[in-house]
C-alpha cells in the first residue's frame, strides 16, 4: 500500500473470452491512461486473444493471465477471488473493472491523477454506433464506430417486459441505444465486496457505493463489431441462460431479448438496425439521438500478427 505522498498504484481486472481484434488496443490504451497492472481471466478465448497476451507480456507489458478452460463452469464468486488475490499481491491502491469492448476517457492524464479525496469514482458507458458502410471493412471499430447515443432512453419498460418473459416488444430505436449500467473505479481499501461487472462496490459495512458522475470519467462502449462476434456473444450468454434457468432475468437483459428472438435471421436484422444508413444516420443526428464523438479513433492498434 502506497504513503500519502506517493502516486496509488492502479490496477485493472478483466474476464475475457474472444476479444482478439480489440484486446491489444483495449490494454495499450489503458496502460496510457496509468494501470500499472492488468490481471485478466480468459474462459477459453478460441481466437487470436491467448497469442495477443502472450505477445503482449512476451514485450513486457504488466499483466497476469488467469486461464479458464471454455467449458469451465462460471463461479463468478470464485472467480473474483483469484483476481483480486493477484491484485492485492501488487499492493493495488485502486482498482477498476474492464470488459475487453470497452474504454475509459478521463478527465485527466491517468487514474491515479483523479481525485481520490473519493472512495468511489463512477463512469457513465456509452454503447457506440457506426454508419451501415461501415460493416465489412478492415478498419478497428474505434476508427469506424464514431457516434454514440445523444440521448439514451431509459430502460425500464424494456428490461421489465424481457423479466416478463414477452417477445413481441416494438422498440423505438435499436435496443443497444437504451442507457446502460455505468461502471466504477475505486480505492480498493474500501471493498468489501465488487458489484458484477465492477458496476458499483459493497463496502465492509454493507453500504452500496455507486455515486453520481462527475464528469472526470466515461467509458465508450463496442459490443457492436461484426455480426460474427455478436452472435457467438449472444451465444455464449444464451448458453449461460440455459443452463442457469433460475438466473435473474434483469441480468444482461439486452443480451437476453436478443437471444430470445429466436434463430439467426431475427439476430442479423437486430444487429443491422444497430447500423443507420445514410438518410437514417442523418436523421438520427439532427434529431440528437446520435451524437459524433471521435476521442476513441486515437486509441485503435491493429491486433498483433
Amino acid at each position: 500500500m502506497t504513503t500519502e505522498t506517493e502516486r496509488p498504484r492502479v490496477a485493472a481486472i478483466m474476464m475475457i473470452r474472444d476479444e482478439g481484434d480489440v484486446i491489444e488496443a483495449n490494454i495499450r490504451h489503458h496502460a496510457r491512461l496509468g494501470v500499472d497492472h492488468f490481471v485478466i481471466l480468459d474462459h477459453g478465448s478460441a481466437d487470436a486473444t491467448a497469442d495477443i497476451l502472450r505477445t503482449l507480456t512476451d514485450e513486457g507489458v504488466p499483466l497476469t493471465v488467469l486461464a479458464y478452460a471454455r467449458d469451465a463452469e462460471i463461479e463468478l464468486s470464485q472467480w473474483y477471488a483469484a483476481l483480486f488475490a493477484q491484485v492485492r499481491a501488487r499492493d493495488a491502491d485502486i482498482v477498476l473493472q474492464i470488459d475487453g469492448d470497452e474504454f475509459w476517457h478521463l478527465a485527466t492524464d491517468s487514474f491515479a491523477e483523479l481525485d481520490w479525496t473519493v472512495p468511489v469514482i463512477t463512469a457513465p458507458r456509452f454503447n457506440m454506433f457506426a454508419p451501415r458502410a461501415a460493416l465489412g471493412g478492415a478498419d478497428s471499430a474505434l476508427r469506424t464506430h464514431l457516434y454514440r447515443a445523444g440521448r439514451p432512453f431509459p430502460p425500464e419498460d424494456y428490461r421489465s417486459r424481457v423479466i416478463r418473459g414477452e417477445r413481441d416488444i416494438a422498440l423505438d430505436y435499436p435496443v443497444h441505444m437504451a442507457r446502460i449500467e455505468p461502471k466504477v473505479v475505486f480505492r480498493l481499501e474500501e471493498m468489501g465486496e465488487i458489484m458484477v461487472a465492477g458496476h458499483g462496490i459493497v463496502t465492509h459495512s454493507g453500504q452500496v457505493l455507486r455515486p453520481e458522475p462527475d464528469g472526470s470519467a466515461m467509458i465508450f462502449h463496442y459490443p457492436l463489431r461484426n455480426f460474427e462476434q455478436f452472435a457467438r456473444k449472444v451465444a455464449a450468454f444464451g448458453a449461460v441462460y440455459e443452463n442457469n434457468p433460475a438466473l435473474d432475468r434483469g441480468i444482461s437483459w439486452q443480451t437476453r431479448y436478443l437471444w430470445e428472438l429466436g434463430g439467426s435471421e431475427a439476430l442479423e436484422r437486430a444487429f443491422l438496425r444497430c447500423f443507420p444508413d445514410e438518410t437514417e444516420l442523418r436523421l438520427w443526428l439532427e434529431s440528437g439521438v446520435l451524437v459524433r464523438d471521435t476521442r476513441m479513433a486515437g486509441a485503435a492498434i491493429s491486433p498483433t500478427a
